[in-house]
């Protein structure tokens, strides 16, 4: 029972034949043993941080704004290094990545924030707001998310050739319109 007096538990030490009993650690011990604690808890907590910054997870902070409504500007994001090293990306993964030298934006260091769009051997086309994927001779086709990732991302939309039903259900106008003429205060569906 380290840093009890003697007499609670200890055995007496003496410090010469028939000298008066002592305890064992003196007060430049206790010090000398905290502060010895207080560096191997620091030590070990600077290699956890390392190693676990290195090969499990990493955070970011989102510096770009081409992945807005998922990733705001400002906003922090914790990146899992060790997924990736199991199974692979996959489509609809959201990387960070330091773009290539020969990139003019790559002067400044900053990650990119993208979204896996297109695999390993495919050849990738946008046409009409579409994601087109085709693999060698094969027809190219919409790629669309698996719908677990899907469901999270589903907004609501209206366009020119699509009408939501789910917005019209809701009471939202189908076409623009000036509001301000409205007897209820600006504002009327």
């Amino acid at each position: 029972m380290v840093g009890l007096p003697p007499d609670v538990g200890q055995p007496a030490h003496s410090l010469s034949r028939g000298g008066p009993a002592a305890h064992p650690y003196t007060p430049q011990m206790r010090k000398r043993h905290l502060l010895i604690e207080i560096a191997q808890t620091v030590a070990l907590t600077v290699v956890a941080f390392y190693l676990l910054q290195t090969f499990i997870a990493q955070p970011f902070r989102v510096e770009q704004g081409s992945m807005r409504i998922t990733f705001e500007p400002g906003e922090y994001v914790l990146v899992d290094k060790l997924s990736p090293r199991v199974t692979g990306f996959h489509r609809g993964d959201v990387v960070i990545f330091h773009p290539p030298e020969s990139w003019p934006s790559s002067r400044d260091n900053t990650p990119y924030i993208k979204r896996v769009i297109g695999l390993p051997g495919e050849t990738v086309v946008i046409a009409g707001g579409d994601i087109w994927t085709a693999r060698g001779d094969a027809p190219a086709a919409i790629a669309r998310k698996p719908p677990e990732r899907m469901l999270a991302m589903l907004q609501c939309v209206s366009d020119s050739d699509h009408v939501s039903p789910e917005l019209v259900k809701s009471g939202w106008p189908t076409a623009w319109a000036d509001w301000s003429a409205t007897d209820s205060g600006g504002c009327h569906w």
